[in-house]
């Protein structure tokens, strides 16, 4: 019987298969499955096979001997090497140490803990019927035409309040004060929605508002959160249906995540009354005066207060348990990056992301209650935290010490390398890449006859990497590509090349921009060359520091282990590409 073409179903069949193959041979290949198993040591630092795992998953779609894994992996083993000799000179330095990396430690390991905690306790109770979904979709039968704008803080959502009661225009006022990040494409306008659909299914406060708003009103400002919402309807109109099965698991999903917001709210306000907190408004206040007193004073730089000791232990919220104070608070605000401070936040604001916070710690501590903190999974996780925390600290502490770049070294680089700087002629392309002549000069007819040469690429090429990039190439000189590029240069702008045969296959394409020479100046690079040596210099202390590291340390892998899981994933491989192209199930 001859062999069958695979239906979608079953393509994602044999996908669900051979994803499965590949997560037990990760698990098992060889000996390499017990994942406690040494592939490496450096000095008494193990290197298991999880870890190996962890930073190395070998791609599904090669195609190498066991002598070519082998070495590949060699090569992955030597990178993690010197990913943990970075990490040990960090941990060497104490940077575990600091009270900050504890701080962020445990910040991470808080916001892990509430993510379990909604995961088991939430997400997994909620249930959803039929009914339900059947309700929805009765409601969704109404879509309405939506003017929207959004705003981050209390200030501008009055600026816009008054415009819009002044009777400005909201496509003008959507433009000045919309943070949403599509505005410019729609100045304000989201066109017809039904319930469930577009950025209203998000909040689960703003979705039955927008559909209550009469048509040709607006109301605002809505807060939700820290953000401000204007919503206007224009028009309202009854929608076509689409699918059932589509339209059910739309409704689905939105039911999900309304239920999802309102049990996590539900939990705050349970951790919150439970943990017998109260809220310090005049302690507060005063500290927010504070902070913006600070960031008027300096806005660049973001600057926190610097307060007295006994300012620093002024309590803003209390539980049953921890006292929250102002040094709580400034120490949350330093975990923020700058850009995340730049937008002025109102009293509101503040007021609610502390609660945020105070309510996380709640969290955090019910999940220790119930033994989460100690699971492993939450374990691994906080060695894997610090181990990529006190790598990018060492690292940082290495670039730290290039020499900025001086004047005179970047003009001899600059004199030395004149063909970086003296252009040629060149053109750019776009390109299509195919195995035959016959399939390359029907696709040429077809370029000639209108189609888009970049949906041919995108469609056809078989040029590594340029499927994405729609088969564009970087400006090319003639000198480059071989019989392509003298092609190239032998065809005017917008105009389209012959079939051109390259080792790769046979190749049409089509000049889209013509470049003259031009001479690049010094001035006009120096910063760029610059900041390029500094990056270079950065390189080559952290190479030196690895090499250092490794020549003083007692290195010793395990070539078995290795091989092993060499084999594996080739028999793997091996074994997946038989299955998928064997015989299917039978036709009946």
């Amino acid at each position: 019987m001859g062999r069958r073409k695979l239906s979608l179903r079953q393509k994602s069949l044999w996908g669900f298969l051979l994803g499965l193959l590949l997560a037990v041979s990760l698990a098992g290949c060889g000996r390499s499955g017990d994942k406690g198993l040494v592939v490496a040591r450096v000095d008494r630092l193990d290197i298991t096979m999880a870890d190996f795992q962890t930073f190395y998953r070998p791609p599904p779609q090669e195609q190498n001997t066991v002598e070519e894994q082998i070495r590949i992996l060699d090569e992955k083993l030597e990178d993690l090497i010197g990913f943990k000799v970075v990490q040990e000179g960090g941990r060497d330095d104490g940077l575990h140490e600091s009270d900050n990396f504890k701080n962020l430690r445990e910040r991470y390991i808080k916001n892990l803990l509430n993510r379990m905690v909604k995961q088991r306790e939430i997400v997994g109770a909620i249930t959803i019927t039929d009914a339900e979904i059947d309700s929805l979709l009765s409601r969704s039968l109404i879509e309405r035409h939506f003017q929207h704008i959004l705003t981050l803080n209390r200030p501008a959502a009055q600026e816009v309040e008054e415009r819009l009661k002044a009777g400005e225009e909201w496509e003008r006022v959507a433009i000045i004060y919309s943070r949403d990040n599509d505005v410019g494409l729609h100045r304000g306008d989201l066109g017809w929605l039904a319930w469930g659909e577009g950025p209203f299914s998000v909040y689960t406060e703003l979705q039955p508002i927008a559909y209550q708003i009469p048509v040709e009103t607006w109301q605002g400002p809505i807060q939700v959160g820290r953000e401000f919402h204007f919503i206007k309807v224009l028009e309202e109109r009854t929608r076509e249906r689409g699918m059932p099965e589509e339209e059910r698991a739309a409704a689905r999903s939105f039911i999900f995540s309304f239920k999802q917001d309102a049990m996590e709210q539900e939990l705050s306000n349970r951790i919150w009354a439970e943990g017998g907190f109260h809220f310090d408004e005049d302690q507060f206040r005063w500290l927010y005066d504070q902070l913006m007193d600070s960031f008027g004073r300096d806005p660049s730089n973001n600057p926190l207060p610097e307060l007295s000791r006994e300012d620093r232990r002024r309590v803003v919220v209390r539980s049953k348990t921890n006292p929250y104070t102002s040094q709580d608070l400034l120490e949350r605000i330093e975990l923020l990056s700058p850009s995340e401070r730049d937008n002025p936040l109102t009293l509101d604001d503040w007021r609610h992301m502390f609660l945020e916070w105070v309510i996380i710690d709640g969290v955090a501590e019910y999940a220790t209650s119930k033994g989460y903190r100690k699971e492993p999974a939450v374990l691994a996780s906080r060695k894997r935290f610090t181990d990529s925390r006190l790598y990018a600290l060492k690292l940082n502490s290495l670039r730290a010490e290039a020499r900025p770049a001086i004047d005179e070294e970047i003009e001899e680089y600059y004199e030395q390398n004149p063909q970086l700087f003296d252009l040629p002629e060149r053109r750019r392309i776009v390109e299509v890449l195919v195995e035959t002549r016959e399939e390359a000069e029907e696709l040429l007819l077809r370029a000639k006859e209108g189609e888009s040469m970049d949906s041919l690429a995108r469609d056809y090429t078989i040029r590594p990497g340029f499927v994405q990039r729609g088969g564009r190439f970087v400006p090319i000189r003639r000198d480059e590509f071989g019989p392509l590029g003298e092609a190239v240069f032998e065809v005017p702008e917008d105009g389209f090349g012959p079939v051109v045969e390259t080792p790769l296959g046979f190749s049409i394409f089509k000049v889209i921009q013509i470049l003259e020479p031009h001479l690049i100046q010094l001035e006009d690079v120096r910063e760029n060359l610059r900041e390029n040596f500094r990056l270079e210099k950065e390189r080559t202390i952290v190479e030196q520091f690895k090499e250092d590291a490794r020549a003083r340390a007692r290195i010793w892998k395990n070539e078995e282990l290795i091989r092993n899981w060499a084999e594996g994933i080739v028999a793997w491989r091996e074994a997946a590409r038989n299955d998928s192209q064997g015989e299917l199930l039978p036709e009946k």
